[in-house]
């Protein structure tokens, strides 16, 4: 009876990953979360400073504001949002843009780019559960970077050349803004 318990309990958390769970970042190491959110503040500062573009620079203020948001699943504020919803919010800032709250519609809304093509603003799409579908979205900031909301640390950045990220990347699109 305790290894169905414990097997039922594993698989719900496997259900869960990537965008959904509600609960992981509460468990998170306080001390990492803050070096992670330390060293998040610092790549886009660091991107902000090496743009001349005004949009872009609009846009980096933007992303900053949300750093070190924590996790919440279906949310899109300052006390909590999922991935989807830092999309979603960021979007309507910047562009005033309304998506949906659902990675995978996302991804249906946007045209496809070529990952060797992305251009800060653009969207990354991922399959965490291996199922062939997308259920993790984040937005690509220049120099191999991406923010996005982890389920661990919130909304922090990270490279997509990580193995995590880059052996679950489904593709990239861009948003019609204009």
């Amino acid at each position: 009876m305790k290894i169905e318990k414990s097997l039922l309990l594993i698989l719900l958390l496997i259900g869960f990953s990537g965008c959904a769970p509600r609960f992981a970042s509460r468990h998170a190491d306080p001390h990492l979360q803050r070096k992670i959110n330390q060293q998040s503040q610092e790549i886009v500062r660091k991107l902000q400073l090496e743009n001349r573009d005004r949009d872009l620079r609009r846009f980096y203020s933007t992303v900053q504001r949300y750093l070190g948001t924590p996790y919440l699943y279906s949310g899109d504020s300052r006390r909590g949002m999922d991935c989807s919803g830092l999309v979603k919010r960021v979007y309507q800032e910047i562009f005033g843009v309304k998506l949906p709250h659902n990675a995978y519609q996302q991804y249906q809304l946007s045209q496809s780019v070529s990952i060797y093509e992305v251009e800060p603003g653009d969207l990354i799409f991922f399959d965490t559960t291996g199922r062939g579908g997308i259920d993790h979205v984040g937005i690509f900031l220049g120099s191999n970077y991406m923010v996005h909301a982890s389920s661990s640390y919130g909304v922090v950045v990270a490279r997509l050349d990580e193995n995590y990220y880059s052996s679950r990347l489904v593709g990239a699109g861009r948003m019609i803004t204009k």
